[in-house]
């Protein structure tokens, strides 16, 4: 049984070939080896943001890939698959492998993204209480653009 910092180690050494070979975007390790709760028999957790042009033989092949070099039974696991009751789970303890500037440049990218969907479902007046409520906070030192 791998310990987490081999785990991690393996995913650096590697995560240039796995990017290119699987067609991911992201990996990271979560559940019980990050944990450090992983027993005898445990698997290894790994979740993946595969790109746009990933097939199906990509999760497979990137799971037996894995398996082989971790020499233990590995569950892939595509962000875009996780249900909405553990995404939040999943995701508070995911252990990114970071591959690169770009990479870090598309999580940048991905949050603004995410931010730009959430304020787009308000109102100009949700918006300016938002902002109202934000200012009465001390240690606030970002604001809210105001679209018009």
């Amino acid at each position: 049984m791998k310990k987490k910092e081999e785990i991690i180690s393996l995913l650096k050494e590697k995560r240039s070939y796995i990017i290119q070979k699987y067609h991911i975007t992201r990996i990271g390790i979560f559940d019980s080896v990050i944990r450090d709760e992983a027993v005898p028999g445990s698997d290894i957790d790994i979740l993946v943001d595969f790109s746009d042009d990933a097939s199906l033989l990509d999760n497979s092949g990137l799971k037996i890939y894995l398996e082989k070099i971790f020499g233990q039974s590995v569950d892939v696991v595509p962000e875009r698959a996780i249900r909405a009751e553990l995404r939040t789970p999943i995701l508070s303890e995911v252990v990114y492998i970071r591959t690169g500037l770009i990479l870090f440049l598309k999580d940048i990218l991905d949050a603004c993204t995410r931010m730009h969907q959430i304020i787009e479902t308000l109102s100009l007046n949700e918006l300016n209480r938002k902002q109202k409520i934000q200012s009465r906070w001390p240690h606030s030192n970002t604001t809210m653009v105001r679209r018009g």
